[in-house]
C-alpha cells in the first residue's frame, strides 16, 4: 500500500496530466507545495493529542476532507480547507 506522499506525489503528477490549456505547470506545483506545507503544520497541531480528544477529532476530519479535494487536483482549495 502506498504511503501518503506517495499518494500526494499521484495527485499531483495526475493534475499535471489533466491541468487545462490556461493554466501553468508552475502554479499547479505551487498550490500542491502550499497544501502539503499546511497539511503537515495541521497534522503536527494533532500529534500531541490523545485519540479520543475532540480537537483530535476534528483535525482528522479536516484533513480528511482536505486530502479528498486534493485527490482530485483541487490544491488550491484544500490548503483554504485547512
Amino acid at each position: 500500500m502506498p504511503t501518503l506522499d506517495e499518494k500526494q506525489r499521484e495527485w499531483l503528477d495526475n493534475a499535471l496530466k489533466n491541468k487545462g490549456r490556461f493554466t501553468r505547470k508552475s502554479s499547479v506545483e505551487s498550490d500542491w507545495e502550499n497544501y502539503r506545507r499546511r497539511r503537515d503544520k495541521a497534522a503536527l497541531g494533532g500529534a500531541g493529542l490523545p485519540p479520543d480528544d475532540p480537537q483530535k477529532k476534528l483535525i482528522d476530519s479536516g484533513l480528511q476532507a482536505a486530502d479528498k479535494l486534493a485527490e482530485n487536483g483541487k490544491f488550491s482549495e484544500a490548503y483554504k480547507s485547512l
